[in-house]
């Protein structure tokens, strides 16, 4: 399979916490986002609704493992980025339902890209998956207290390259990132597989229906 690995989505950072919800396991969190808790602008290799790669991603979710073609492009979409904004570091975000799926793919990357990962990100309980949350209400509900940080794990003034499988409402890098720059991280850059657009929503919709 080809990929144009030259197109990749960007991932928009939040600037604003919302009022919908307040943390209860994170006061802080509230207003504006402050710069120094923001994520930077972070990429995707492709929105969720390509018919080729997207659908390799999701076979891979499934499978527990993603295919090393996806790897390899997503190593290629993202080598020159990661280099202009001097990364240090790779982490990613852990799962306790398949706990081995992102964590693998994150160190796949990593050592292509020769930079050191880090275990630093400790899921503290189970929630549900965000794609089942509907509201903005719900999805930083479903997520307040889960992610915590190892103590002493995040080297001053790194800037890690945060990766997960799938982003949707943004709230989980968001949230994880303020949490690694309130540990010391210089500066966080968001990398997914796939990026869920309401162009993906609407066609498995349709699809439903057929």
């Amino acid at each position: 399979m080809i990929f144009n690995s030259k197109i990749s989505p960007s991932i928009r950072p939040r600037k604003h916490w919302t009022n919908q919800y307040l943390f209860k396991h994170m006061p802080d969190f509230k207003g504006r986002i402050d710069e120094t808790q923001r994520v930077e602008e972070g990429r995707a290799l492709c929105n969720l609704s390509n018919q080729a790669i997207g659908l390799k991603i999701l076979e891979g979710k499934r499978n527990g493992q993603f295919d090393n073609d996806i790897i390899d492009a997503a190593v290629e979409s993202i080598h020159e980025w990661v280099l202009n904004n001097n990364v240090t570091h790779v982490c990613c975000i852990p799962s306790l339902r398949k706990k081995q799926l992102v964590p693998n793919m994150a160190k796949n990357i990593a050592e292509q890209l020769k930079l050191p990962f880090i275990d630093c990100i400790k899921k503290a309980k189970e929630n549900e998956p965000q794609k089942k949350m509907i509201t903005t209400f719900s999805q930083k509900q479903n997520i307040d207290g889960i992610f915590k940080i190892i103590k002493g794990s995040v080297p001053e003034d790194s800037k890690f390259l945060l990766i997960d499988d799938i982003v949707d409402s943004r709230w989980t890098i968001t949230v994880v990132g303020a949490l690694l720059r309130n540990a010391g991280a210089n500066k966080v850059f968001p990398f997914c597989l796939g990026k869920i657009t309401l162009y993906y929503w609407t066609q498995r919709e349709r699809r439903k229906s057929i």
